[in-house]
């Protein structure tokens, strides 16, 4: 496993949070509340601007949608 920098440490352990609020469903995966990314950012003081925390963490969990549908 590669190292990884603070940066990217930080995105990725703001999704693993943010991945235990998705909403159960059905069928397929359904996507992360963009608003609760924004209060999870607010509450927790992200070092980010609250646009920075939407792209990134969307993008992260379009990504991680898609690999889950090719199961």
């Amino acid at each position: 496993m590669p190292e990884l920098d603070g940066r990217t440490s930080f995105w990725m352990s703001a999704f693993g949070i943010l991945n235990r609020t998705r909403p159960a469903s059905m069928g397929g995966v359904p996507p992360i509340n963009p608003v609760t990314v924004l209060d999870l950012a607010d509450r927790l003081q992200w070092p980010c601007q609250p646009d920075e925390a939407l792209t990134v963490i969307i993008a992260m969990d379009d990504e991680w949608r898609s690999m889950q549908q090719k199961d």
